[in-house]
């Protein structure tokens, strides 16, 4: 049960990660987001920088799911990605 949970929350979190610059594109172009100031070619290289991530952590993940199991793995990368949302919406 624990699992498919974590396997649900980690497809919300990763529309909440590949969608976040859209809907704050106009705030961070008026400077209204912490007194940011980007342009539409800054804010496609941060959209872009989430899927190079990805890219590059498929063949530490590989090794490391081979050492510690594929189930472990994900629960363990998804319970920080869960926490370090946490601590972003009480801070």
């Amino acid at each position: 049960m624990r699992v498919h949970i974590i396997t649900t929350l980690s497809a919300v979190a990763t529309g909440m990660v590949l969608a976040w610059t859209s809907p704050i594109q106009d705030d961070l172009e008026k400077g209204n987001f912490r007194g940011i100031i980007l342009n539409n070619n800054q804010i496609g290289w941060i959209g872009s920088f989430v899927n190079l991530g990805a890219l590059i952590m498929c063949i530490p993940t590989g090794f490391i799911c081979d050492i510690i199991g594929r189930k472990k793995n994900f629960t363990n990368v998804n319970c920080s990605i869960y926490s370090r949302l946490v601590i972003n919406f009480i801070c």
